[in-house]
């Protein structure tokens, strides 16, 4: 658990090569804390690196994950400026985004087909290959 003045993120993605077609995409799950995390601040994720690129869509996001959603990495915030992170049909109280961050690419969509190219068997071809594995998933954006 972070001490002093630290706090959790539950994401890190980079990138250094704008063109790379790497995320972290999370679909379909629940955030939640333990109660022990007490009153830690909680957010959905910080830039690794300068092209960071997180996709959060249909989750529940419990009231943890602090209101701005999203934290700027310490010593580059610049990277702000060169992120790409998106938030579709997430529920819950760490839902609300009318206090997220405002950067120039973080935008809550509102129509699944912007982010239906982040789904495991669109990016991934996971339909092909996951079932063989036992992996339990969900291909596609849920209606």
């Amino acid at each position: 658990m972070p001490g002093g003045n630290h706090s959790n993120k539950i994401t890190a993605q980079g990138k250094s090569d704008q063109a790379s077609k790497t995320c972290t995409a999370l679909h379909h799950c629940i955030i939640a804390a333990d109660e022990d995390l007490g009153d830690v601040k909680t957010y959905l994720g910080r830039p690794w690196k300068q092209f960071s690129t997180t996709v959060v869509m249909q989750y529940s996001i419990d009231k943890l994950v602090d209101p701005a959603g999203w934290e700027e990495w310490i010593g580059h915030p610049e990277y702000d400026q060169t992120v790409t992170y998106r938030e579709f049909g997430n529920q819950g109280p760490g839902a609300g985004t009318s206090r997220r961050v405002v950067w120039p690419d973080y935008n809550v969509v509102t129509a699944g087909a912007e982010v239906e190219k982040y789904t495991v068997a669109a990016f991934i071809d996971g339909a092909q290959w996951l079932p063989s594995l036992g992996v339990p998933f969900t291909p596609g954006l849920e209606n």
